[in-house]
Parts: structure tokens; sequence; C-alpha cells
């Protein structure tokens, strides 16, 4: 089975509206909030900064980059209409929030436009993952932060033999799910060779190298 994250926008309606209430759900959840406040708090973003965060979904972590990172205005792109539109019903009361739907990996924004850029669960299913850095690094103002959240997939069972059919069972689940295993594992020599310089690991704070 494909990742269904990959490509949200290409499954049927049902689906997509199914994967609408999981990521609701998951932006909700106190736990999930904590674990996005423990890095969002203390970027020391500058007075008026605006933000924005590749593959938003439903919109739900997109206003934690203005209520906990500090931003005055956010904006999020995603690839399903879908979502996008979740998103904008949800947050439309909010002026400083806005969506639109877009390719993470080239978003035909202005370069040099942001102070911050978040990809919060999204290089995970993006086969060409270094395409977005890429963008992310063009769109960021000089100094700016891109913060990225992922998995560690690769490591979530213990095999006890070659042929363990439990880690197995595992993995087909993993990779019925997420489409690179490994992407935290290869993101530091991504970022350095893109531009950046890694400031908080294993989470990936990391900033323009200016």
């Amino acid at each position: 089975m494909i990742d269904p994250y990959a490509d949200v926008a290409s499954l049927d309606t049902a689906l997509q509206e199914r994967v609408a209430d999981i990521l609701t759900a998951r932006g909700q959840d106190p736990a999930h909030k904590e674990m996005r406040n423990a890095f969002l708090k203390d970027l020391n973003l500058p007075p008026h900064a605006t933000a924005l965060e590749l593959g938003s979904g439903t919109g739900h972590v997109t206003l934690d980059l203005i209520e906990t990172a500090g931003a005055t205005r956010a904006h999020g792109i995603d690839a399903s209409p879908l979502l996008v539109a979740k998103a904008t019903e949800a947050f439309s009361p909010n002026p400083h929030l806005s969506f639109e739907v877009g390719d993470a990996r080239k978003t035909g924004l202005e370069s040099q436009s942001y102070d911050l850029i978040l990809l919060h669960s999204v290089l995970c299913h993006v086969h060409d993952f270094q395409n977005a850095v890429r963008e992310a690094h063009r769109l960021l103002k000089p100094g700016g932060v891109l913060a990225i959240c992922d998995g560690e997939f690769d490591n979530m069972s213990a095999p006890i033999s070659d042929y363990d059919l439990l880690d197995q069972l595992i993995l087909r689940i993993l990779t019925s799910n997420v489409t690179n295993l490994w992407v935290m594992r290869q993101l530091p020599e991504v970022l350095t060779e893109t531009g950046f310089k890694l400031l908080i690991s294993p989470t990936c704070v990391v900033q323009l190298d200016c």
C-alpha cells in the first residue's frame, strides 16, 4: 500500500475527509500540542514576524505559529484543496491566519519573505524532501528559522532474528503510512548542504547561515 499522506489530493473524497478528521484530532490532542509547544515557544522571533507552514493540513498547527511561536501573521500551504477548505472554514475569523493550495516543493511565493517556516510531520511523506528544504531556504529571510518536527520510524521495533515476523509486520504497517522511514537521519546533511545552521536537534530547528 502506498503512503496515503504522500498525495492526499489524489484520494477519493471519503478518504480525504477521513484524513482531515485524523489531522484535526491530532492537532487538538493535548499531548501533540505539548510536543509542538516544546520547540515553538523559544524561537525568539523578531517583532511583527511572518510565519509559513508547508503542509498545513487542517490548520491547527499553523495557528500555533501565532499563539505559541509569537508570529504576527501565519500562512499555510497544502496540496489538498479539501484540507485547505477545512482550514479556511475553521480559522476564517482570524484575520492574521490564511491558507492556500500549493506544493511545498515549489510554492511560487516571494523569496525571502518569512521569518519562520515550519515543516511538521511532512517530510516523511515527501519522496524528494530535499526540494521542500531548498524551497524553505529560498523563502526565508536572512537569519530566518526553519523548524522541522518528524518521526524517527526506522527504530520503532527491535527484531530478535533476521526473519522476525512481528518486525516484518510493523515494517509493513509503517511503509503503508510513511514514504521515508529515515528522513530525520538524512536531514542534517541535507540542511547543511542547503545552507542552514543546525541549532537544535533532534527536533531540527535550523537557521539560515548568513
